[in-house]
């Protein structure tokens, strides 16, 4: 009887001991995961910032006012016309 208590103790350790490494294994892969998804944000938001100013740079006013000048040949009005509107149409 008293080699079955210390069987079944030697088994349980084994076994304890086995839930634990396993269980360090999982949490070592999520923190990796986690870490790499980290990494990921950051970059992605590196590049987020760099889209922005590249998107405002595109948007300039002056760069819009030379295509349209160049590529669509618009130019601006020679006359300029100012019609007061009556008081009660506003």
């Amino acid at each position: 009887m008293k080699i079955f208590v210390i069987v079944s103790l030697w088994i349980s350790c084994v076994v304890s001991a086995l839930g634990v490494v396993c269980q360090t294994h999982k949490a070592r892969g999520a923190t990796e995961s986690l870490e790499a998804t980290r990494r990921e944000m950051n970059d992605l938001q590196v590049e987020s910032g760099q889209l922005a100013l590249e998107k405002s740079s595109l948007a300039a006013y002056s760069r819009v006012e030379s295509m349209a000048f160049e590529q669509l040949h618009m130019v601006n009005p020679q006359n300029q016309r100012l019609v007061p509107l009556p008081k009660d149409a506003l």
